[in-house]
């Protein structure tokens, strides 16, 4: 089996948790690799959008406490939706959801799986 088809695997695990819309794997740099989001997002633009909230994010941790270690979650959260970034490596696991998402439930799995996404994008 392929890594895409692998790491595409995890992501529909993600995606059967509750209230799990779509998830998505992107480069730090915004670059899609594999997944899907909402039909109405524009996968390269939420991509990249993505990926400068994870950086930005890293920065001001930096900034604001330089003795921390970088967060490995990020989480917006509105009326409507929820938003959970998740970095790993040089990567970012985006996770779309209804407000009503159990957080933990996705960030749990998510650090259950770690080393076998890391150890998959080694490759």
């Amino acid at each position: 089996m392929d890594v895409e088809h692998e790491l595409y695997k995890v992501l529909e695990e993600i995606n059967e948790i509750k209230e799990v819309s779509g998830s998505m794997l992107v480069t730090d740099e915004g670059i899609p690799i594999v997944g899907s989001v909402a039909k109405n997002l524009e996968k390269l633009d939420f991509s990249a959008m993505s990926a400068a909230l994870a950086g930005a994010a890293r920065t001001i941790i930096q900034t604001v406490s330089p003795k921390d270690k970088l967060p490995d979650s990020i989480i917006l959260e509105s009326a409507h939706a929820k938003l959970v970034l998740y970095l790993v490596d040089s990567s970012i696991i985006l996770v779309l959801a209804t407000p009503n998402l159990k957080t933990d439930d996705v960030i749990n799995f998510l650090k259950e799986r770690n080393k076998q996404i890391e150890n998959l994008l080694k490759k």
